[in-house]
């Protein structure tokens, strides 16, 4: 697919079984949800509309990455979750899968752990899945160290987590990198952000190129405002 024009974006503030699963999404569907201080803004409700629009049905799988680490791609995915849960009224949910520097959970102000890797390592896994206000569901990173110990059940879990929710949302690592490179080849689009000034057009293209050899299907860049 033919990279989208660069969107202008204000930034505001052993595997589990597919059953089992099933039981954390019940367990945190009944939990009173969390609140948050974030909103999607009308420029994040455009962005989900455009992302949904690219994807086919069964394409839901969706990564945000940012040019360098701590280029907003946190904040821009997880209003682009919010949104798109608002849009399609639907189960969501935003997974931290920036196992190098994960930050979601300070976002919405949460511990780190439980999370994905707990939910590998059949940890509290009952205790994962966080019910955020709006239809919205959070998995944090958890014990980073040992998250993506195991790379093949990693892809398992996300295949597993997109037979059960309309869009998994990830807030993965910087591009280009050995770790982003190989989440890319587990979604079905990946958009790039990067905050205005931080990166040479040169430098952006390259990464699309790295992209490109790997067959991964860029959605977009979104350029985020300090």
């Amino acid at each position: 697919m033919a990279t989208t024009r660069p969107e202008r974006y204000e930034t505001l503030l052993d595997v589990t079984t597919a059953s089992r699963l099933a039981e954390q999404v019940d367990a945190a569907a009944a939990a009173s949800p969390l609140k948050t201080t974030i909103v999607p803004s009308d420029e994040a409700m455009r962005l989900a509309a455009k992302i949904a629009a690219a994807l086919d049905k069964e394409q839901n799988l969706v990564l945000f990455c940012g040019a360098v680490e701590r280029d907003g791609s946190d904040l821009v995915s997880a209003q682009v979750a919010l949104a798109l849960a608002r849009i399609e009224r639907e189960p969501v949910l935003l997974v931290d899968t920036n196992f190098s520097s994960p930050s979601l959970h300070s976002l919405f102000a949460v511990a780190a752990e439980p999370g994905i890797s707990e939910m590998l390592l059949r940890k509290n896994s009952d205790d994962c899945l966080r019910l955020l206000e709006g239809g919205l569901s959070l998995l944090t990173c958890g014990d980073a160290a040992k998250a993506c110990a195991d790379w093949p059940e990693y892809a398992h879990l996300l295949a597993k987590m997109a037979e059960r929710f309309r869009w998994v949302i990830a807030s993965g690592p910087a591009l280009p990198g050995g770790e982003a490179t190989l989440q890319t080849c587990n979604f079905d689009g990946t958009v790039l952000v990067t905050r205005s000034g931080r990166r040479r057009r040169q430098e952006l293209a390259d990464i699309q190129r790295e992209l490109a050899s790997l067959k991964a299907n860029l959605l977009g860049v979104v350029i985020s405002q300090e």
